[in-house]
């Protein structure tokens, strides 16, 4: 068996042994207090929603800082 070969075999035992964990929807993350997490708003592609401390708030960076855009 060549090294390609080698190489597929070992890529498809290690996608049935990851399956059932890939097809599940959703990611869990542990973040600690005081850390930001930004994502794209589905709503208004122009603004970032970032979520901090609970709170969520929807804006934009301007030079380097987020500044809040809507209420």
């Amino acid at each position: 068996m060549t090294e390609v070969e080698q190489n597929i075999v070992a890529g498809q035992e290690a996608l049935s042994r990851a399956a059932d964990t890939i097809v599940r929807p959703g990611v869990k993350l542990d973040i600690p207090d005081g850390v930001p997490v930004f994502h794209a708003d589905p709503d208004r592609p122009d603004l970032i929603i970032r979520v901090l401390n609970g709170k969520r708030e929807h804006g934009l960076f301007e030079n380097g800082e987020f500044v809040n855009r809507l209420t």
